[in-house]
């Protein structure tokens, strides 16, 4: 029974270590922190498992719904500025305002 306790324990920090490093999970929100890496979070899962892993779980799930979050609040920003530019596209075609302020107002949609 002890042998399987040390296999998921091993086992667990090896998948804490590249998880981690794949989704760059970090401990604290420190970044210049030198206990933020994989390497961190192996010997934080293999020293103390029953605090590190569960910590790690958490940690893991509050970095991704943070980048979700973000992600999703840039796309309504995007579509809007892909349609403002289709908008100012169609003002153009139709002679209403010069290449000049299409480039220009392209430029600053771009920019933002």
């Amino acid at each position: 029974m002890f042998e399987l306790a040390i296999i998921v324990v091993i086992s667990t920090s090896i998948w804490v270590a590249y998880d981690s490093a794949a989704n760059n999970v970090t401990i604290d929100d420190n970044e210049r922190s030198i206990n933020n890496g994989a390497v961190a979070w192996f010997l934080n899962c293999a020293m103390l498992w029953i605090l590190g892993f569960p910590y790690y779980l958490v940690r893991r799930s509050l970095v991704l719904q943070k980048r979700r979050a973000a992600g999703e609040r840039a796309l309504p920003t995007l579509s809007a500025a892909l349609e403002e530019l289709r908008q100012y596209k169609q003002l153009l075609d139709e002679g209403v305002i010069s290449k000049e302020d299409f480039e220009a107002k392209k430029k600053k949609l771009i920019e933002s």
